[in-house]
């Protein structure tokens, strides 16, 4: 690694330590993980008008590119720095978006209340992925979509580098790729499969891998 990819790489790692929302913040800014995140969701075909729930948004620039799309979006994490960072990158727009903190296990919304209800790398992270799943069934709409996006075993530092190298990834965006492959707790499908399995009334509808093999997005009803 070259000595600019390694001052990166400690500028990247030191944030992400002393200020998490402006590091996330950075990282949802950074061109190949905006294009991932929105490539996911344009897959859903949320539709004007939509209600639409993303639980872990962190700084909620995706939640922010739903609105935009014109959705109804609310974005929901325990962190109550996340929801204030969020809300000041939606100051400036006019959109219907909210942003709300708490505990994703008991989530403050009626039943069906959501069209889409979504998540990006949560299930992953957290001690009771089957609760929250239920929890973000429970709020979504009978013909409804809840989808999850997670790494997998396939992103290794071998692969996020030859990733990296095939689209000529250099400085912040390389550095955050490997932030994300040195720290993230990854899932097999047949994992998600499982996990997926143990939440009564959600069923699995498709699996997709992106980047490479290394980001599996599970879209369940």
């Amino acid at each position: 690694m070259a000595i600019s990819e390694t001052a990166f790489l400690l500028y990247a790692e030191l944030l992400r330590y002393w200020n998490a929302p402006r590091f996330f913040l950075r990282l949802q800014r950074v061109a190949w993980y905006r294009q991932m995140l929105r490539t996911w969701v344009n897959s859903l075909h949320v539709r004007p008008g939509d209600a639409v729930l993303e639980v872990g948004c962190g700084p909620g620039l995706l939640s922010i590119y739903l609105a935009q799309q014109g959705a109804s979006v609310i974005g929901f994490d325990r962190s109550a720095a996340m929801i204030l960072t969020a809300t000041q990158a939606a100051m400036p727009m006019n959109f219907s978006v909210i942003f709300e903190s708490g505990d994703a296990h008991s989530l403050p919304y009626a039943d069906a209340t959501f069209s889409h209800v979504i998540s990006s790398s949560l299930i992953n992270i957290v001690t009771s992925p089957v609760d929250i799943l239920r929890e973000m069934l429970r709020v979504t709409r009978p013909g409804g979509t809840l989808s999850f996006l997670v790494p997998t075993e396939g992103m290794t530092l071998k692969t996020a580098r030859f990733f990296a190298r095939s689209n000529n990834f250099r400085g912040s965006a390389y550095a955050f790729l490997l932030l994300w492959t040195i720290h993230a707790p990854k899932m097999t499908q047949q994992q998600v499969k499982e996990l997926i399995r143990e939440v009564d009334g959600l069923q699995l509808r498709q699996i997709n891998c992106n980047m490479g093999g290394m980001i599996l997005v599970a879209d369940c009803a």
